[in-house]
């Protein structure tokens, strides 16, 4: 009975890691919507993220910005982001872009770039000259960034 108990104590251990990891991979970062700011000709949605990583993330965009009701811009999805915030790991930064008028629920999403160690690696052996080619193997990961529907 002490091996059986050993066994489940095990199981129930390993599956509440798996279970962590899978949490922060569905929620990599988290982030608060802060408000808005206006400007003359629209309003900027603020949102304040966390990296809780151990390596930097990159915004790239495109930025895009999807209404609850289906309705689009004439121009698109699209948005002209104010911010491209790099964010370190377990630090914090701000994101700006814009958000057209509308008065629907909206969700925005982005392309980042996870970097890697390796990444960081290659960037220091590429400096000598024999170990240029190191740089073509490294690549760092991406991934897409969604927020939840924000409300007006």
């Amino acid at each position: 009975t002490t091996l059986f108990r050993s066994v489940v104590a095990a199981v129930a251990g390993v599956s509440l890691v798996i279970s962590a990891v899978r949490a922060l991979r569905a929620s990599p970062m988290p982030y608060r919507f802060e408000g808005y700011e206006y400007t003359g000709a629209t309003r900027l949605a603020v949102l304040s993220i966390t990296n809780l990583g151990s390596r930097s993330v990159e915004f790239i965009g495109p930025a895009e910005v999807h209404f609850a009701d289906g309705w689009n811009p004439r121009w698109g999805n699209r948005v002209v982001v104010c911010s491209r915030p790099t964010i370190g790991g377990r630090k914090s930064g701000r994101w700006v872009f814009e958000v057209p008028p509308h008065g629907a629920k909206w969700k925005a999403t982005c392309q980042l770039e996870k970097h890697t160690l390796m990444e960081k690696v290659a960037s220091r052996l590429c400096q000598y000259r024999m170990l240029s080619w190191t740089w073509r193997y490294v690549r760092p990961q991406t991934t897409t960034f969604a927020s939840d529907w924000v409300s007006e």
